[in-house]
């Protein structure tokens, strides 16, 4: 399908005075690659949308986003970062390295599935807000995870790598994001994949016990999927996570394990960033 963008023409220019929680909003949307107003609400306006809405209209029309409308007009704009925001972030905090590319196109027939990672990437960053002990250390995907475990010798790439702390003691995820469109025998393969990983475990971040953090919609599918897995790997080495009923509460009552590794570093970012 054809990617339907907001038009440049129909752009205001405008010069913006950039604030502390802009530069914050840039480098998130250069992080995840992109991100919805619905996200960028949760996370810097507290859900309020129009207010949301305007911030980022201004920071559109300003050159340092770029808005997509790809799922129709009653689905939220996406962002994705501009080359002048990017040299906006990379003046102001030297990150070059932190932001993903820029995107020349989106698939749409892959975004329903990235914006679904999002969810879970954003109400793991709320949950941190709301529980002091609890600690997001990286959060990779795409490229970044290929990077980690294929060296490793995984023959299953992950749809992420979350890494968090709690209590000074931390714990890898390896996330699944399923939205109920795969057969279950594309889960029996990564079963097996992952349970060879176990069998040799396999060390990931300098983490050498790890736990797949599976989400999908509605305790209907998690119950096919977790047959499937249950079947080549034990049940203490996954977690399920209903996507339909995810919230940052929903995450911190189910998604997190008490198992304990190594304690790791830690980049330093600006105060405030989700990674």
């Amino acid at each position: 399908m054809t990617e339907t963008r907001t038009s440049r023409t129909g752009r205001q220019k405008q010069i913006a005075v950039i604030v502390e929680r802009d530069f914050k909003i840039l480098y998130t949307v250069g992080r995840f690659g992109l991100a919805s107003t619905r996200h960028l609400s949760a996370l810097y306006f507290r859900g309020i949308n129009n207010t949301a809405h305007k911030r980022l209209r201004t920071l559109f029309n300003a050159g340092f986003l770029e808005a997509h409308v790809l799922l129709g007009s009653t689905s939220s704009t996406l962002y994705t970062l501009t080359l002048h925001g990017r040299k906006a972030l990379a003046e102001r905090y030297a990150l070059e390295d932190e932001l993903l590319p820029i995107p020349r196109t989106l698939d749409v027939a892959d975004l329903k599935h990235r914006l679904a990672v999002l969810d879970v990437r954003v109400a793991l960053v709320l949950a941190t807000r709301m529980d002091p002990a609890l600690r997001l250390v990286h959060f990779f995907t795409g490229g970044e995870v290929m990077h980690i475990t294929q060296p490793a010798g995984f023959r299953v790439i992950p749809d992420a790598l979350v890494l968090v702390e709690k209590d000074n003691q931390s714990a890898l995820h390896l996330l699944e994001v399923d939205l109920g469109t795969e057969p279950l025998s594309v889960w029996e393969k990564k079963a097996r994949g992952y349970a060879e990983a176990l069998r040799f475990q396999t060390p990931l971040l300098d983490q050498s016990t790890w736990r797949i953090l599976i989400v999908a919609p509605g305790t209907t599918r998690l119950t096919a999927i977790a047959k499937v897995f249950s079947m080549q790997i034990q049940v203490e080495h996954f977690r399920l996570l209903d996507l339909s009923t995810l919230t940052p509460e929903t995450f911190l009552n189910q998604a997190w394990g008490s198992y304990s590794t190594s304690p790791s570093n830690t980049d330093q970012l600006p105060h405030g960033i989700p990674q």
